[in-house]
């Protein structure tokens, strides 16, 4: 009966392992389709209405899902506090607070970091240029991340149910 019970405890704790491993890729694919959508809001307040950054930076946080949410309303807030001397400063400060949750990988972090690098710093046809550059990339890293979900998602489960039935296997 024990060892029933711990066979099966075994094999639900590899899967519950398998599938929060292989959600990571999915949280990252949400979280960058998010961050898209809140691009393009940030650059239709900024080259359509002229909105102040740290203003329109809130603005989208009201409007976004998620841990993206949370992550653009920190740095809403180190921008009308006036925390930090740079944009950038404000972005990477916050992204530490909350890589863990964001999932985003190194491509990702350099995107964001030149965005936020150059916001602020030019003038409108510069803006609508950098728009159009990170709108491309991101789009490119979304499409990779897609591809990567759909492949390791699957595998990461499967994987964590056999592990588990295969050390069962070996305990009997």
């Amino acid at each position: 009966m024990i060892k029933s019970v711990l066979c099966v405890l075994i094999v639900l704790t590899c899967s519950y392992l398998g599938f929060m491993y292989g959600e990571r890729y999915r949280k990252r694919y949400y979280n960058l389709k998010e961050l898209q959508r809140a691009l393009l809001q940030l650059e239709n307040e900024i080259l359509f209405s002229y909105t102040s950054l740290p203003i329109a930076v809130d603005n989208i946080s009201k409007k976004s899902k998620g841990e993206i949410k949370n992550f653009l309303k920190e740095v809403s807030e180190n921008l009308s506090e006036n925390k930090f001397d740079t944009v950038y400063d404000a972005f990477s400060f916050s992204y530490e607070r909350y890589k863990e949750k964001l999932y985003f990988n190194d491509d990702d972090i350099n995107l964001i970091g030149d965005l936020s690098k150059s916001l602020g710093e030019v003038d409108i046809v510069g803006h609508e240029k950098l728009f159009s550059l990170v709108s491309e990339s991101i789009k490119k890293n979304i499409e990779e991340s897609e591809d990567s979900m759909k492949k390791n998602l699957k595998m990461y489960r499967y994987l964590g149910v056999c592990l588990g039935i295969g050390i069962v296997i070996i305990i009997l």
